[in-house]
């Protein structure tokens, strides 16, 4: 933040800047931190969506895998099913 304010400083003590010139600067300033800002953020934001992809990809693989070992030596019918499978499923 203070090398950001360091042209307005250095515009400031020069005795023939205006007012609208400083008052210029300082939106630029605000601005440009403004946008590096909600860059910042919207980067940020796409891992989080990223993490919890990946969360919930890991948390289905989990499930299913769970589900395969709890079954996996069973014989299972397909026109009567084990009314403990369908509520595993």
């Amino acid at each position: 933040m203070a090398v950001a304010a360091v042209p307005i400083v250095l515009r400031a003590i020069d005795k023939d800047v205006s007012g609208a010139e400083v008052t210029a600067l300082v939106t630029a300033v605000l601005t440009g931190l403004l946008g590096v800002q909600k860059a910042i953020g919207s980067w940020m934001d796409q891992r989080q969506v990223i993490g919890i992809f990946w969360q919930a990809s890991a948390d289905l693989k989990e499930n299913v895998y769970t589900l395969e070992g709890k079954w996996e030596d069973r014989s299972l019918k397909p026109k009567d099913p084990d009314p403990q499978f369908l509520a595993d499923l």
